[in-house]
């Protein structure tokens, strides 16, 4: 046998290198377009042909081994560099795929079922103050918030808050900003740590809170127990029933098993296949997602829905009913609602045009309590509170009271009863 030739491609050698099992007998490496060519001239019979190397990375298989392979070049470091570039590409490209898909699955559902299904339960008419009793009786904002915003959100904490001031568990403390103790069974409702900070002190805005984080998470779990018993979710709700996500995990393993595929057989190299993963994969997995782990309202919470929209348009109609509340004695807790339904903006500007008188204003909290007191998982500092209760020039924020427009000063008021 006078000459052997052995073409490859599809690898891109660092060190590469060959020989013969017979003394006195060469062999050569030559790149070429296709790839590599070992060439050796005088190849005796029966001789044996050994190579090795380093392996430095793969080239597109599907064109290193076509009938016109010929027209690409597959041995240079540019190809090893481009496919790096293609997985930071990918990597973004995966996380704004993942996220369209997301937000547009949810859009979609609640807009098909959710909102279709609230407005068959929707109330013939306005909410009777009976009817309001009713609900009230029946239902706590710190629960109800939850069906509200359909998620668990830190108006969780702000609804808790604006219900403590309401039943007098919490008033209004000696400084600015504060917080203090308040009497009767309603501070059976306070954590412990929380009750034992305030005997001897005041919470007051930009301050540690007691209890740091972990109270804030104990009131949610909490709220989440009680939230359980409703049965406004079928599933994925906060506090309700979740099933195991089957759909996402068997999403995983598949997703993972075509990678390692694609990296072990040299298919991720190629541009198109590699494209195709960063955005079929991740809106896959986004899909799996959302069926998994969404929130999906039951019957009882499409109910439910309907009935807090129709208390929240009691909130909005105006003085008529702040004053049917006060004369109904429901006016702190309404308040409260207010907080919990994100209306306490309407119902703060009802309450300075309403016929209650200004002394007792003085001791409603939480119709100004803002709906935005921070971060429920991480917060260990109070954050800042935005006030509903500005004078004519939008500057003095009223804390803790509301007083007419022509009766606001240049100066912060001092605290009820002081």
């Amino acid at each position: 046998m006078d000459r052997l030739e052995v073409v490859f491609g599809g690898v891109v050698f660092g060190e590469l290198a060959c020989e013969v099992d017979v003394v006195d007998v060469g062999c050569r490496v030559e790149q070429t377009d296709v790839g590599y060519r070992l060439v050796v001239d005088d190849f005796p019979a029966g001789a044996m042909l050994s190579v090795s190397g380093r392996v430095a990375g793969f080239t597109d298989r599907m064109a290193a081994t076509g009938s016109d392979a010929g027209s690409g070049d597959f041995g240079e470091d540019d190809d090893v560099s481009g496919v790096r570039v293609l997985l930071v590409l990918g990597t973004l490209i995966c996380c704004l795929a993942a996220a369209w898909v997301a937000r547009s699955a949810v859009v979609r559902r609640r807009a098909r079922g959710d909102d279709a299904a609230i407005a068959a339960c929707a109330l013939p008419g306005p909410l009777t103050d009976d009817e309001v009793d009713w609900m009230l009786d029946q239902l706590d904002p710190t629960e109800a918030v939850m069906l509200w915003r359909r998620s668990m959100t830190p108006a969780v904490v702000d609804a808790w808050f604006a219900t403590m001031i309401a039943r007098g568990a919490l008033v209004p403390g000696n400084r600015q900003w504060s917080l203090t103790r308040g009497a009767g069974d309603a501070l059976l409702e306070l954590p412990e740590e929380l009750n034992e900070a305030l005997l001897s002190g005041e919470m007051v805005v930009g301050e540690p809170m007691p209890g740091g984080p972990g109270l804030w998470r104990g009131i949610v779990r909490t709220v989440q127990a009680r939230v359980r018993g409703r049965g406004w979710w079928l599933r994925g709700g906060p506090g309700g029933p979740t099933l195991f996500p089957w759909r996402l995990a068997a999403g995983l393993v598949v997703a993972s098993l075509v990678a390692t595929w694609s990296v072990v057989t040299g298919w991720s190299n190629d541009w198109w296949f590699a494209g195709a993963m960063v955005l079929v994969v991740p809106a896959g997995l986004a899909m799996l997602a959302e069926l998994d782990l969404g929130a999906w309202l039951s019957p009882v919470g499409h109910q439910g829905l309907a009935e807090l929209g129709a208390l929240d348009d009691v909130l909005r109609s105006g003085p008529a009913a702040v004053d049917r509340a006060w004369q109904a004695g429901r006016l702190p807790e309404m308040g409260a609602w207010a907080v919990a339904l994100g209306s306490s903006g309407s119902w703060a500007a009802a309450l300075r045009a309403s016929s209650v008188p200004l002394d007792e204003r003085r001791t409603l909290a939480a119709p100004l309590w803002p709906g935005v007191l921070g971060r429920v998982w991480s917060a260990a500092y109070w954050p800042t509170l935005r006030f509903h209760g500005f004078d004519p020039d939008g500057q003095v924020p009223l804390p803790f009271e509301l007083v007419p427009d022509n009766e606001v000063t240049a100066s912060h008021p001092s605290p009820p009863g002081k």
